[in-house]
């Protein structure tokens, strides 16, 4: 019944290729859906910035390290049909120029091993490398206003027709975050997206950002924040030409909770994003609706972070998306950095 099952969703999936060429699923690449700072820095400065703006907020200059493994698994009807194995690291740098100007950047790279001897239908992340530049200006300690620049490269597996195919997607975040009172913060932003691969035609649309936050001052030294963000990215799609598929970008919502707590130099922090992807695949083997990609994403861990010095921390995280598939990833972390504060 599996195979007759499986022989049928291949059928489908390969003829809805041109439709939804560049559905790939988000567990996969799960680690690039940073924590909430849209509005407010993480008290981790191993983490990078959602939007600009919030790298404005930092006070302390740091560079910093991730490195993490995991493992995870792809299931069909209860039944195992693919492995993952994987690893990757992100380095993080934040700088203070003068009291008002601030730069921070990333670099991220990851790459997933499949134990797949079986061909079966379903999108796969096998590598990604992303990079991004921020430039933030703090007017008063009001307003911060933020500029970044984003170029992401993944090498994806789509089909037995598509196993290896490049996809870049290079963006233009500008943002704002409003400091009101002594701990609360609002704003938000866009972000112009442009998306060209090796085997759909270019695309293009612009995502939208908020985030509300409470971030406290510290006092006698603990310090706390919480943060609530959501992303918005519209469907758009272009037309297929010169032998390039059709490109289809689903409609989806992303949010985040981050909480933080610090008390002389000891972090705790938890975080969890939610997205939901829209999308209108039939299901070959039950002839009904599957209208949504489900993905939630949860990490907690801690460390310990002096305001000078270095700074070490440790991270597990748990990934789960639910489709037609249903994919399961396990992670480990391990952050070091190294703060420049008084």
């Amino acid at each position: 019944m599996f195979d007759r099952n499986m022989e049928a969703k291949t059928k489908l999936i390969k003829k809805q290729v041109g439709l939804n060429i560049i559905l790939v699923l988000l567990v996969m690449s799960g680690f690039n859906s940073t924590k909430a700072q849209v509005v407010t820095p993480s008290m981790n400065p191993t983490t990078h910035v959602s939007q600009p703006a919030a790298a404005g907020w930092v006070t302390i200059p740091s560079v910093g390290l991730n490195y993490y493994d995991r493992i995870g698994s792809r299931s069909y009807e209860g039944e195992n049909i693919y492995e993952f194995s994987g690893s990757g690291y992100t380095l993080v740098t934040h700088f203070n120029m003068g009291e008002r100007i601030s730069f921070s950047a990333h670099y991220l790279g990851n790459t997933t091993d499949v134990d797949k001897s079986t061909y079966y239908p379903g999108e796969i992340n096998l590598e990604t490398a992303e990079s991004q530049v921020n430039f933030s200006l703090n007017h008063e300690g009001f307003a911060v206003f933020g500029l970044g620049i984003r170029n992401r490269e993944t090498k994806d597996f789509i089909s037995d027709s598509y196993p290896e195919e490049k996809t870049t997607r290079s963006s233009t975040s500008p943002s704002m975050s409003i400091k009101i009172g002594s701990a609360f913060y609002f704003g938000g932003g866009v972000e112009i997206v442009k998306e060209s691969s090796s085997y759909a035609v270019n695309n293009h649309w612009t995502n939208t950002v908020f985030g509300l936050a409470l971030m406290s001052e510290k006092n006698e030294g603990f310090m706390y924040r919480v943060e609530l963000s959501s992303l918005n990215s519209p469907e758009a799609s272009a037309t297929a030409k010169n032998e390039l598929e059709e490109n289809v970008h689903n409609k989806s919502t992303t949010n985040r909770v981050n909480l933080e707590a610090q008390y002389k130099g000891l972090v705790f922090e938890a975080f969890t994003t939610d997205t939901v992807e829209t999308i209108g695949n039939a299901d070959a083997t039950t002839d009904t609706d599957v209208n949504e990609i489900h993905t939630v994403n949860t990490q907690f861990g801690f460390l310990i972070a002096p305001s000078r010095g270095l700074v070490l921390g440790f991270h597990f995280r748990s990934d789960k998306t639910d489709y037609i598939f249903n994919d399961t990833l396990d992670s480990f972390q391990i952050s070091l950095a190294y703060n420049f504060g008084d």
